[in-house]
């Protein structure tokens, strides 16, 4: 099983495992890499069953101590996450998501456990829920269309339900994290997060803006220019955008790919001040979608803080936030997520950014490199996909990696993964001995 696993090891793979590892001390190494294959290869959020999926080295107790006193941090793995994904993918401008999601929870003993208002708005649930409130801050990695694009999870935390750590808090907490990894990303954000305190703190980092903003935003047009020899403080906004000064704007019909499909697009643009942001000049896009009788739906409208960008770089820029609300539904079913149950705060912290780690590997694999993807996905016959999706990709992971010693792999002495047998001949007994 062990010279199995070494023959079938993408390259790519071993080298992201070799880096990872350095966000974590040599001691804590195989155990960090056996709990990070584990959650790679399974589909529930419980550590046992990351534990039972491979061949522990010890037993469930000092994998638990280690979550819960280890002495390693959660936030260099993630910062490591964030290093790995710049130097493998290369897009014109990275664009970063934040956005939150609810976790459903029984237990009043959970940490960060409270009520929070559902904006989902699904008919079997209330509108107020008790659960687990995640602040997400994720990162878009570029496919060939919008459609292919994919979201990983780089860091979420937990907002806390006392004090005054609200979600916009948590927000600039994650945007300091990241700070100057990205160069000057674009940051994409849904109208609850377009707010002043966000926006300037993303804008004092060098990031641009582009998010849907409420349809009675206070916008005006810059102001006349002032005559000579006029007295007084000059103005500071011109006349206010209206909705009757919108329908004088010109309208512009387009055809786009965007949210997974072809659609007709209507839009009106303008450079207006913001006055939520102390006057600054934004791009401000109105769009209206059409449906598949060519009506024309609600007018939505986009701010956007670089004036730079066309109507359609932003229409089509903030359609990538979409990408974050799929990876969400992976994350809590599809990776369990919504499972995950730990006593502390900073357990649950630490596990989560493993279980998304092993997330973005799995996604980074299946676009990296489609040969590879190719040959490593288990793909079903009757499948008409010409690619090779994340889920295909963590099948093939999990028949390479199940009941897989990982202490065997990894070579103590070089600090790196899928060599730890070389040099040595495939009928070792020492070796065979460490294999599942």
């Amino acid at each position: 099983m062990l010279y199995a696993a070494l023959a079938g090891i993408p390259a790519n793979l071993c080298a992201w495992f070799n880096i990872l590892a350095q966000a974590v001390p040599p001691r804590s190494t195989i155990t960090f890499l056996e709990l990070l294959i584990g959650a790679m290869i399974t589909d529930r959020g419980f550590v046992t069953e990351a534990f039972l999926a491979i061949t522990p080295r010890r037993r469930w107790h000092a994998y638990y101590k280690w979550l819960e006193s280890g002495h390693w941090s959660w936030v260099a793995v993630s910062l490591q996450l964030c290093r790995l994904l710049v130097a493998n993918f290369a897009p014109p401008v990275w664009c970063l998501i934040i956005d939150d999601t609810l976790l459903l929870r029984a237990s009043r003993k959970a940490p960060g456990v409270g009520t929070h208002f559902d904006h989902s708005k699904k008919p079997n649930r209330p509108k107020y829920i008790w659960g687990q409130g995640w602040v997400t801050l994720a990162a878009v990695i570029p496919g060939q269309s919008i459609g292919k694009s994919w979201a990983v999870p780089l860091l979420s935390r937990l907002v806390r339900k006392g004090g005054n750590h609200g979600k916009l808090v948590t927000a600039r907490v994650l945007l300091r994290v990241v700070r100057g990894i990205f160069g000057a990303p674009r940051l994409l954000l849904d109208a609850w997060y377009m707010r002043a305190p966000v926006i300037n703190y993303a804008l004092a980092e060098g990031m641009a803006v582009i998010g849907q903003a409420r349809r009675d935003l206070a916008l005006y047009a810059p102001p006349e220019p002032r005559p000579a020899g006029k007295r007084g403080r000059p103005a500071k906004y011109g006349t206010k955008i209206t909705e009757a000064v919108v329908n004088t704007l010109q309208e512009t019909r387009s055809f786009m790919f965007i949210y997974g499909k072809g659609q007709g697009v209507r839009y009106r643009s303008a450079i207006v001040l913001a006055k939520f942001l102390g006057g600054r000049k934004v791009r401000a896009v109105w769009v209206r979608m059409e449906d598949e009788q060519g009506v024309p739906k609600a007018w939505r409208l986009l701010i956007s803080t670089d004036i730079s960008l066309s109507a359609t770089e932003i229409i089509s820029g903030y359609a990538l936030r979409w990408a974050i609300e799929p990876m969400f539904n992976t994350w809590k079913n599809s990776l369990g997520i919504k499972e995950v149950w730990q006593q502390r705060r900073q357990t649950l912290h630490r596990w989560v950014q493993i279980l998304s780690t092993a997330f973005a590997l799995t996604q980074m694999a299946a676009v990296h490199d489609p040969a590879i993807a190719r040959q490593l996905a288990v793909i079903a016959p009757w499948r008409k996909e010409s690619y090779p999706t994340a889920g295909m990709v963590k099948r093939g992971l999990t028949n390479l990696f199940r009941n897989v010693s990982v202490s065997a792999l990894w070579d103590r002495k070089h600090r790196k993964f899928g060599t730890a047998t070389a040099g040595k001949s495939a009928n070792d007994p020492a070796d065979i001995d460490n294999a599942a």
